[in-house]
């Protein structure tokens, strides 16, 4: 249709007021009115600002105390560390299930760690063993570069002897890599004797109480003091 034959549209509210409630127009408002005689003031969980810094000072001086305890706390088990590591202590100590005698559970550490493997005699013989065959290695090296230094003089002479005749390349240049690897094997076992002799002068240090590892769980019962003494 023609649009000069419609009708011109009619207003329309877009939002209709309303009166406001009791809840803020009454005495409630004023916070004059009980909890049993009428509705309760839309404010009344709101807290005064005085409050409102009170619990901010109270929660920041909680947190400065947790964290100042927590401090304390890592400082204290610290020093207990290193006072056990002073005195060669672990840094817990087990505790047994029964009023005396050795815990069942250090008994079985001594059991799978130190008397099934030979206890002290196991041990200073494995590095007995060690030190056997570190000289063996270092006399097979040797005995390598015996050969790589014959087989080398040999090609000197070959080509001292043939001149043009003899051209390989020079035994010194391939050998190169061979006499890298005899080294790095010399280095390694260098650096294996030098752990092993650390190994032996603690071993010479604790041998004394070490030897007592060698006594039997009824022996080591008794030298272990009553929890009830």
């Amino acid at each position: 249709p023609n649009k000069h034959s419609l009708a011109a549209p009619s207003m329309a509210a877009l939002a209709k007021p309303l009166p406001p409630g009791d809840e803020l127009t009454g005495p409630a408002l004023l916070g004059i009115l009980s909890a049993d005689s009428g509705p309760a003031s839309v404010f009344s969980e709101l807290l005064p600002v005085e409050m409102q810094q009170a619990e901010m000072v109270y929660q920041s001086r909680v947190s400065s105390l947790v964290e100042t305890s927590g401090q304390r706390v890592m400082n204290a088990a610290e020093e207990i560390k290193l006072r056990l590591a002073e005195a060669g202590l672990p840094g817990a100590v087990e505790a047994g299930d029964g009023s005396s005698g050795l815990p069942e559970v250090v008994w079985e550490r001594i059991q799978s760690s130190v008397t099934s493997r030979g206890g002290v005699d196991g041990l200073r013989e494995g590095l007995n063993s060690n030190e056997r065959l570190a000289q063996k290695a270092e006399m097979e090296l040797r005995e390598i570069e015996d050969k790589i230094n014959e087989e080398e003089g040999e090609d000197m002479r070959c080509r001292s002897t043939w001149g043009a005749q003899w051209p390989t390349k020079l035994s010194a240049e391939l050998n190169m890599p061979m006499r890298a690897d005899v080294q790095r094997y010399h280095k390694l076992i260098a650096e294996a004797r030098a752990s092993d002799q650390v190994l032996r002068e603690k071993l010479a240090g604790s041998l004394d109480k070490m030897e007592i590892l060698k006594f039997s769980r009824a022996r080591l019962d008794q030298m272990l003091p009553s929890s009830e003494s």
